[in-house]
């Protein structure tokens, strides 16, 4: 398959992708650090009124969106869409686009999504974004790497991160278990080639049937976009409710 942004022509004038939690027993602390330190908080936003201008609509739930009647039926390809402050850094308007034409890893191959998501992830992921007067869907990992790079600021690297791992900042896990993990803030530390940033993940939960286990996890973004972890640190375990 080609691998590539498929642009569609506007007619008219996005976890979140899936939630994930985390707690612990333990403190996360800060690794030793030199260079230039961010902080990334949740008072960051991503402008997504296109999307509404174009007739996608919140549900019950705030940062979920319907467009199966958006005036453009290039809003119509995905079954849901999901709004991700975490992509702040792109700069453009984003919406993550959760079953892509239907699209699982039933029914798909990894070069049609960007990753695979959902409770028992097996749905797949794509990006939509709103450039130069239309939509265009970021369908896989090279289409994103070829649309983000070059990674030269730290708001893009933290967003490049989250995007391609689906590791998450501390502002999406709940308020209940950050006070348990003792989790910091992420952050984002620049460096000579490139920047190190600081996420969140979960392993287990209700997809396996095991309680959820908890990592802060490093990471090493260079300016052209290969990503490496430097560590992954259990932050602790959470009792799973739905297999008491």
């Amino acid at each position: 398959m080609n691998q590539k942004i498929i642009k569609y022509p506007i007619i008219f004038t996005f976890i979140l992708g899936s939630f994930l939690y985390g707690c612990s027993n333990n403190n996360t602390q800060s690794p030793n650090i030199s260079g230039n330190k961010k902080i990334i908080t949740d008072s960051v936003e991503v402008n997504i009124s296109p999307f509404i201008d174009a007739g996608c609509v919140k549900d019950e739930y705030s940062w979920r969106f319907k467009c199966k009647d958006a005036k453009t039926k290039e809003l119509h390809k995905c079954k849901k869409y999901y709004y991700n402050k975490g992509l702040v850094g792109f700069n453009v308007p984003i919406l993550e686009c959760i079953y892509p034409e239907g699209i699982s890893i039933y029914n798909g191959s990894s070069d049609e999504y960007v990753r695979n998501v959902g409770i028992d992830h097996i749905a797949g992921l794509q990006y939509v974004v709103y450039i130069d007067g239309r939509f265009d869907y970021i369908i896989n990992k090279d289409a994103l790497k070829k649309f983000a790079v070059p990674i030269n600021d730290t708001f893009k690297a933290f967003s490049y991160v989250s995007a391609m791992t689906g590791s998450y900042p501390k502002f999406r896990m709940s308020k209940e278990w950050i006070e348990i993990s003792k989790a910091v803030d992420s952050f984002v530390i620049t460096k000579n080639d490139g920047y190190e940033v600081r996420l969140y993940n979960s392993q287990g939960g209700i997809c396996c049937g095991t309680d959820y286990i908890i990592y802060a996890i490093d990471y090493k973004v260079t300016n052209d976009g290969e990503i490496s972890q430097i560590s992954r640190t259990k932050i602790g375990t959470v009792y799973n409710r739905a297999i008491a």
